[in-house]
């Protein structure tokens, strides 16, 4: 069983979700002062790659119905320069439409996700995957992230929250994932060598000990 657990949680190539802090800049009433490198979001990046909002339009009917002029809705893509647009943003019947607001040189995307009945979530892409925001901060905090508004080249995100029905300007730092150590696995291996020892010990005959798995045939 110890074994199991310690192969499972050293899977490669598996790929952590990012953690953030959340800094109050105040309220969005009050014009917070906010980081130079968040002023100023941009759409493209040094490699060229890009994100975009992209409307969606009603198709005319059959037999010619007129329709709205204006469109129905809206996705957002990340556009690699050298590749096929991804389609980003919140799936889910709550969040029917996204739109980007910035882009970093590490690809990172971010913007929001809405429904038709208001509800808004911020996202972020990244590493080719999009989170809600909202699940990516302490759980013990009571504000709702619903519109990521910069992110700079460190990774810091400025956004809209909402706390207790309050509307404040925040900004999300990204906090270090803990990674694996060595004493984790130096731990584990002096275990191993731990039950080799006993069982030696517990024989009295100086035969070899039985391995784990030998009693399974």
């Amino acid at each position: 069983g110890f074994l199991g657990v310690f192969v499972i949680g050293f899977v490669p190539g598996a790929q952590a979700s990012p953690i953030y802090g959340v800094v109050d800049l105040g309220l969005q009433s009050a014009s917070p002062t906010v980081p130079d490198t968040l002023i100023n979001p941009r759409l493209t990046n040094a490699a060229g790659d890009s994100a975009s909002t992209i409307p969606i339009y009603a198709q005319p009917g059959a037999n010619g119905t007129p329709v709205s002029l204006g469109p129905i809705g809206f996705y957002a893509e990340f556009v690699p320069h050298d590749g096929n647009a991804l389609r980003i943003g919140l799936q889910g019947s709550d969040f029917a439409n996204s739109a980007v607001s910035a882009i970093n040189n590490s690809d990172q995307v971010v913007g929001e996700s809405w429904s038709t009945g208001g509800i808004s979530h911020a996202f972020v892409f990244t590493g080719g995957q999009i989170f809600d925001l909202n699940n990516l901060i302490p759980s013990n905090l009571t504000w709702t992230i619903t519109s990521a508004l910069s992110i700079d080249d460190q990774g810091r995100i400025l956004a809209d929250a909402t706390s207790a029905g309050v509307s404040h300007t925040v900004m999300l730092v990204p906090e270090a994932v803990p990674e694996p150590s060595m004493a984790v696995v130096a731990l584990f291996l002096l275990g191993g060598a731990s039950i080799q020892v006993a069982r030696r010990r517990r024989s009295g005959d100086g035969s070899e000990p039985s391995t784990l798995g030998s009693r399974a045939r």
